[in-house]
């Protein structure tokens, strides 16, 4: 088993489940645009990923459409969205013991870094968390596979042998492959079990407490 140094985490899905503040966002957003949409399996696919491609993609709309709706939903997330959520049972002792160990703890999100930074706030998580890496203000950096790529322009392609991306969707896992580094799938977050299996991680767990052995056992 590898000895990794570097750890990658995604943010919803796999350290918050903030589920239940996403899709609120989202059903404000969408009424506030005429859009009537109450499968919230659609919704749930929202989770993890970037956020204007998917509305796009999801409802076959303009960028600019896509833009306006995105706004609203920052809107309803930052007053009210944000605090629906909760961190999975675990979490702040996986950092603590991870950090413990002279792990370095990044943060990979396809969030907004602000928005990130945010929850890391609300959570009193900054502390164990040496970098955060989100979106870029302008979208130009949304996708996972952007986000990862942008953390290794900051730290240096030279730790790549020794990262690895932690997530709950095939966003992270793809983007790992993509830039070359290991994945971990939690399959306690927001995809199917297809879903994790067509996408292939490195390796996968099923709880937080299997995820903490895995990385210092």
């Amino acid at each position: 088993m590898e000895n990794y140094t570097h750890i990658l985490f995604d943010l919803d899905g796999t350290l918050t489940d903030s589920e239940e503040g996403i899709i609120n966002a989202l059903k404000y957003a969408l009424d506030k645009a005429s859009i009537s949409e109450n499968d919230t399996d659609k919704l749930r696919s929202f989770i993890g990923s970037a956020l204007l491609k998917t509305l796009q993609e999801v409802y076959v709309i303009s960028q600019e459409r896509a833009e306006e709706i995105a706004s609203y939903y920052r809107d309803y997330y930052t007053e009210k969205g944000i605090y629906e959520n909760k961190l999975y049972p675990g979490v702040p002792e996986l950092l603590s013991d991870l950090k413990k160990n002279g792990k370095y703890i990044i943060l990979a999100t396809s969030r907004k870094t602000t928005g990130a930074q945010g929850v890391l706030d609300i959570y009193q998580l900054n502390e164990y968390f040496d970098l955060v890496v989100g979106g870029s203000p302008d979208g130009k950096i949304s996708e996972k596979t952007d986000v990862i790529r942008h953390v290794f322009t900051k730290t240096g392609n030279d730790i790549k042998k020794s990262a690895v991306m932690i997530g709950d969707r095939k966003f992270d896992i793809l983007g790992a492959r993509e830039n070359d580094i290991d994945s971990i799938a939690v399959m306690y977050g927001y995809a199917t079990k297809d879903e994790i299996d067509e996408a292939k991680p490195t390796y996968r767990v099923n709880t937080v407490e299997e995820l903490k052995s895995f990385l210092l056992d």
